[in-house]
C-alpha cells in the first residue's frame, strides 16, 4: 500500500514539475515525506507484533480518512475488509506527524521541511 502510493506520488510530482506546477508538486512531495516516514516508523518496532500493530493502525487510519460517500463506492467485499481490519485493532489511534518524526528522531526534519 505504501509503495503504490509513494510510487502515484513520486510520478505525480514529475509530471506537475514537468507542466510547472511547483507549489502543486511540492505538497506531493510533502506526502513522499509523510510515506516515507510511516513506513520507517511502521517498520522500526521492536516486535513483529507492533510492527503489524502499526500497520494496521495506518490502514485504519486511511479508511477512517475516508468519507462515508466515497466508501458506498467501494464493493460489498471490501468495505466487508476495510471494516473487519478496523474492528480488529489495537486501542490507540495513528499518532499524529510530529510524534512520528520526533520517535525516528528526525525532529530537526519535521520542524525544517515538514512544518512549514
Amino acid at each position: 500500500m505504501l509503495f503504490t502510493q509513494a510510487y502515484k506520488a513520486h510520478y505525480s510530482v514529475k509530471l506537475l514539475v514537468e507542466a510547472g506546477h511547483m507549489e502543486d508538486a511540492a505538497t506531493i512531495t510533502r506526502r513522499l515525506l509523510e510515506l516515507g516516514a510511516a513506513s520507517i516508523y511502521i517498520l522500526s518496532a521492536d516486535t513483529a507484533r507492533e510492527v503489524e500493530d502499526r500497520a494496521r493502525r495506518y490502514l485504519s487510519h486511511l479508511w477512517d480518512e475516508l468519507p462515508p460517500e466515497g466508501r458506498q463506492h467501494l464493493p460489498p467485499e471490501a468495505r466487508a475488509f476495510w471494516e473487519g481490519l478496523r474492528g480488529k485493532l489495537p486501542r490507540g489511534p495513528w499518532p499524529g506527524w510530529q510524534k512520528i518524526f520526533s520517535e525516528l528522531g528526525a525532529s530537526e526534519t519535521y520542524n525544517e521541511d515538514y512544518s512549514l
